[in-house]
Parts: C-alpha cells; sequence; structure tokens
C-alpha cells in the first residue's frame, strides 16, 4: 500500500501538467484563429504580393503578383490558382488550371510567336483546338492548324492551312504524321489528292 500512496502526488502532478498543457495549447489555438484573415485583403503569400478576396487564411478570388514579375488574376480553389489569367514570362494564358498548376481544360494561350484557343491536359494542347502562327514564326512551312491534338501533336481530324497563295490540307493525323488517304491538298484553284502531298 505504502507504493500506490507515494505514487499518488505524482500522478496529481502529472494530471496538473497535462491540464496546463492543454490549457495553453487551446489558448494558443484560439489566438491562430483570431488572426485568420478573411475579407478583403493585401498580404504576402507564397513568394509574391497577394490582393484579393480570403475566407479564414485561404485565398478564393484575387490576384498574386510574384517577385519574378509573373501574375496570376482569378479564382482560386483550395488554396491554389484554379481559374483566370496567367501572365508568365512573355505569354499570357487565360483558362483553368489543374491541382498542379498546369494548363487543363479549356484555355487560351497568346504568346508573341502563336496563339492558341482550346482544350488542354497537363499543359499540352490535348483535345479540340486551334493553332494560329503569327507573323513570320512559322513551324516548317504551315500558318494554323484546326482540329483535333493529342499530347501537344496533331491527332485526328484536321485542316493544316500554308497561306493564302498555298492552300491548306484537310484530313487525319496521328501522333503529328498526316495518314489519311481521303484528304485534299488545296492549292489556289487546284485539288491534289492526299497521296501527292
Amino acid at each position: 500500500m505504502t507504493t500506490s500512496v507515494s505514487a499518488f502526488p505524482s500522478r496529481i502532478q502529472q494530471a496538473r501538467t497535462e491540464l496546463k498543457q492543454k490549457k495553453e495549447e487551446k489558448v494558443e489555438k484560439n489566438k491562430q484563429e483570431a488572426f485568420k484573415r478573411s475579407g478583403q485583403v493585401q498580404c504576402f503569400l507564397n513568394d509574391g504580393e497577394f490582393i484579393g478576396l480570403m475566407k479564414d487564411d485561404v485565398p478564393v478570388s484575387g490576384m498574386i503578383k510574384f517577385h519574378n514579375g509573373n501574375k496570376f488574376d482569378g479564382d482560386w480553389k483550395d488554396g491554389k490558382p484554379y481559374f483566370g489569367w496567367w501572365t508568365i514570362e512573355d505569354m499570357e494564358y487565360k483558362g483553368e488550371l489543374d491541382e498542379n498548376g498546369k494548363f487543363t481544360g479549356y484555355g487560351m494561350l497568346f504568346t508573341r510567336f502563336f496563339y492558341y484557343t482550346g482544350n488542354f491536359l497537363n499543359g499540352l494542347f490535348h483535345g479540340r483546338g486551334g493553332l494560329v502562327l503569327q507573323g513570320e514564326h512559322y513551324f516548317g512551312t504551315y500558318r494554323d492548324y484546326w482540329g483535333y491534338w493529342k499530347n501537344g501533336m496533331f491527332h485526328g481530324r484536321g485542316m493544316l492551312y500554308f497561306g493564302a497563295s498555298q492552300g491548306w490540307i484537310e484530313g487525319v493525323w496521328c501522333e503529328g504524321k498526316y495518314i489519311s488517304k481521303r484528304g485534299s491538298v488545296k492549292t489556289g484553284m487546284n485539288l491534289l489528292p492526299a497521296d501527292q502531298f
């Protein structure tokens, strides 16, 4: 019996210590809750300056401008940019982003060399879309492509436009290669069979 009686004061002390610890944790949690930002705010967030709407310290809508000059203005989901305008170096993108910040879903991408409007997946042209090259910045000899894409390459039915005097080709592509036997190349007023392309 002497063992349990002598252990009794240390158990009381342990219970008091645990109670004090829980009370301090609760006070600290209440302090943190009190300082969560909600409403219209201007603050520093993720290596950039955020101006917009927050709820419980999580961005909902607004603009963030990073120190390197990149910026995002739009809607946020789970504290990450979700839909809006991205300005990244010399390009602009308007559309949806996935949870990793890659272009996904429907969007528009503008650069000084081209613009693309259509679907994206994992940051690549994917699905239906159109690419228009601007100025003298052509990839090979074509100027525009309107049709289907897969992983950034022509894939499926589409039309490749070479310019007003050079014509266009309609047909089917597979991973960037023209495979259609029924397509046609139109040059000015002449029509060539696809197998001569």
